[in-house]
């Protein structure tokens, strides 16, 4: 069985950060490009397991003790800043600018430093571990600020546990600075020893779930909103509405269907454009959610019919259904105006409908606010060609 001391482990884990590094490189080209981070993370694995081994190991064998020392705490700190960069990118943080050279320059200056006085050794551990505490700190509360999933607590976890071995290094080789804080403690040097070098591969792997996670997400979005007015669509509404039945039930109050249709939208494509066609339906879906409740949900069907989804408290009237229509329906009327075109729009057909739910279904609800709202229609040009 192989000795546990730090360069056999740090051998067999940067190893395992060298070819994790390259998994993160080759996946990076297959996933999207709003997925960001890959880079950072790739290069990440591979300074610390790559040159990290360089520094430890063939170095030491050509230049003296001290550059080596310096060109190991180098690649450890730019491995800590390259991780942080990586998950800064991928929950699009922004960094300082030209953190990467900024942190490089500083590491190198501060190695130049630390030569040549009797005390050196003890003050360059104490700096390299103190940073690295620093840079994995502030990933850690990155990664805190970001949604609660499964990825995101693993990760933190890992980084605060980091954080305070680093700190528990640091401290205790100040006070022993004879025996580093550790070497005269075999069982601790080796738990050290692993639960600092499996940072190397448990972070990009970390970084692996956390990018999963996002993706998936990210196709869920897409499944769920349309993709002109980022507004939930079709399936999305009819799950909301169901949603919304189930509430309504256990609190006894009504679902509100509002269904909007946008009167001569064919004209508007076929006289200015499809282009500007897309631009009129985006901004009737934002002048819509400015007239929303709280509450309420805006949802795109198809086309140029929209819905509106909500609960209102009973006993409801028509003048509470009106008021609604009374708030949405100047904001549909009026000027448009556009790159390509203007036009004063005359406004859309409404049909809303407040349902019990003891005493209909969501697609019974649906139908009947369509029906309404076609028979708007059909009225309106009645009286046009009257």
């Amino acid at each position: 069985m192989p000795n546990l001391d730090l360069p056999t482990i740090v051998a067999y884990a940067g190893g395992m950060a060298c070819v994790i590094g390259l998994i993160l490189a080759v996946l990076g080209r297959s996933f999207p490009a709003s997925i960001r981070g890959w880079g950072y993370w790739a290069g990440g694995a591979i300074v610390a397991g790559g040159l990290g081994m360089l520094a430890r190991g063939w170095l030491r064998s050509v230049v003296s003790e001290d550059v080596a020392v310096a060109a190991q705490n180098i690649c450890l700190i730019m491995t800590a800043g390259l991780f942080l960069a990586g998950t800064c990118a991928l929950f699009e943080w922004r960094l300082p600018r030209h953190f990467l050279p900024l942190l490089l320059g500083v590491a190198v200056v501060a190695s130049c430093i630390f030569f040549g006085y009797e005390s050196a050794p003890i003050h360059r551990r104490i700096f390299a571990r103190g940073l690295l505490a620093a840079l994995y700190g502030c990933h850690a509360w990155v990664v805190l600020r970001q949604p609660r999933t499964l990825a995101t607590r693993v990760t933190a976890g890992i980084l605060v546990t980091l954080v305070a071995l680093l700190l528990l290094r640091a401290v205790s080789g100040y006070l022993a600075p004879g025996t580093d804080g550790i070497h005269s403690v075999a069982w601790l040097q080796q738990a050290y020893a692993v639960g600092f070098s499996s940072t190397d591969v448990l972070l990009p792997l970390c970084a692996i779930l956390m990018m999963s996670e996002k993706l998936r997400g990210a196709l869920e979005h897409e499944t769920m909103h349309d993709s002109l007015t980022g507004l939930p669509n079709r399936r999305a509404v009819l799950a909301e509405l169901d949603r919304l039945f189930a509430l309504a039930r256990r609190t006894r109050m009504f679902v509100l269907v509002v269904f909007i249709d946008l009167d001569g939208f064919k004209k508007i494509n076929d006289t200015y454009g499809h282009e500007v066609g897309d631009q009129f339906l985006a901004e009737v879906g934002r002048r819509i959610s400015a007239g929303l409740r709280s509450g309420d949900m805006l949802g795109r069907m198809s086309g140029d019919e929209f819905v509106v989804l909500g609960l209102i408290p009973p006993p409801f009237s028509d003048t509470a259904i009106n008021a609604i229509r009374a708030r949405l329906t100047p904001r549909l009327r009026g000027r448009f105006a556009f790159a390509g075109g203007s036009f004063d729009y005359a406004g859309a057909s409404f049909g809303l409908v407040a349902a019990d739910p003891a005493a209909s279904s969501p697609e019974a609800t649906l139908r009947a606010a369509d029906q309404r709202m076609y028979a708007e229609k059909r009225a309106k040009r009645m009286l046009e060609a009257a």
